[in-house]
């Protein structure tokens, strides 16, 4: 009975492999993103660009470098937990949210070679 209960929890989304997938796609990105971070932190210098503009670039300490993976694991649970509330009345708005974590994983893993590349 109590293994049921668990593979329910487990299978919310059966019907909907998209939501599934993207959320381990997400999971793993952060994972994969946030040990860049612990690889390359030591050999980063005191500051680092964070965003980039046609102008300048904008510095930031290197201890911001973690702000990468925590944005990523954010938008992921914000939207995974949004899109099991609203899966049963609008199933396609649920996908887009998933959908979108994880395009924002691979934004943000983008954005961490890139700074991390850089050095």
């Amino acid at each position: 009975m109590v293994r049921a209960n668990i593979g329910e929890k487990i299978n919310y989304f059966p019907r909907y492999k998209i939501i599934t997938l993207s959320a381990l796609t997400s999971l793993v990105l952060t994972l994969i993103s946030l040990v860049l971070v612990l690889i390359t932190f030591s050999h980063l210098p005191p500051e680092i660009p964070l965003f980039y503009s046609a102008k300048s670039q904008i510095l930031g300490r290197k201890i911001l470098i973690f702000a990468l993976p925590g944005i990523i694991f954010i938008t992921f649970l914000i939207n995974f937990l949004i899109s099991r509330f609203i899966l049963p009345k609008w199933p396609f708005l649920s996908q887009v949210l998933a959908a979108t974590a994880t395009i924002v994983g691979f934004l943000g893993l983008w954005s961490q070679l890139e700074i991390s590349l850089l050095f």
